[in-house]
């Protein structure tokens, strides 16, 4: 496997995992957001989950994270707010 494959096959278990924390712990349905993948290494992996209510000026903004993803035990181990 190549570290191109072994890279994407470690960010698609982040996004899996990313997007499960986010419909279980934040509640936002899949419409309301979009993950990107800002790091990557063996171990973790760092998701920005981009709400689109801070793209559109909502009057509610903010309600992006950043998530850090243990890819090994398949969870979030940090949750970081933008402000």
């Amino acid at each position: 496997m190549s570290d191109i494959e072994i890279t994407e096959a470690v960010d698609q278990i982040a996004e899996e995992v990313a997007h499960e924390y986010v419909r279980l712990v934040k509640q936002w349905p899949v419409e309301d957001y979009h993950l990107e993948i800002l790091r990557s290494d063996s171990a973790v992996v760092v998701v920005d989950a981009v709400h689109k209510d801070d793209l559109t000026g909502s009057k509610s903004p903010n309600k992006s994270v950043q998530l850090h993803v243990d890819v090994q035990d398949r969870k979030v181990t940090r949750e970081l707010a933008y402000q």
